[in-house]
């Protein structure tokens, strides 16, 4: 994943985990995201930020 740090890619977000809304990229990364709850079910630009284990953060 080291490849997307700092690059900006689509995701759909489908559920919630940790407080975080959850969600996967175009290319299929597992991606959490501290954003407001209303994004859920919607596809938003997040930049991948850090790797964490087997998944992505991100933010706006």
């Amino acid at each position: 994943y080291s490849q997307f740090i700092n690059k900006k890619r689509p995701i759909l977000f489908e559920g919630l985990k940790d407080g975080y809304l959850v969600g996967h990229t175009d290319n299929y990364i597992k991606t959490f995201v501290d954003i407001p709850r209303n994004y859920k079910n919607k596809i938003v630009d997040i930049k991948l930020t850090e790797i964490k284990g087997s998944h992505m953060v991100g933010n706006f």
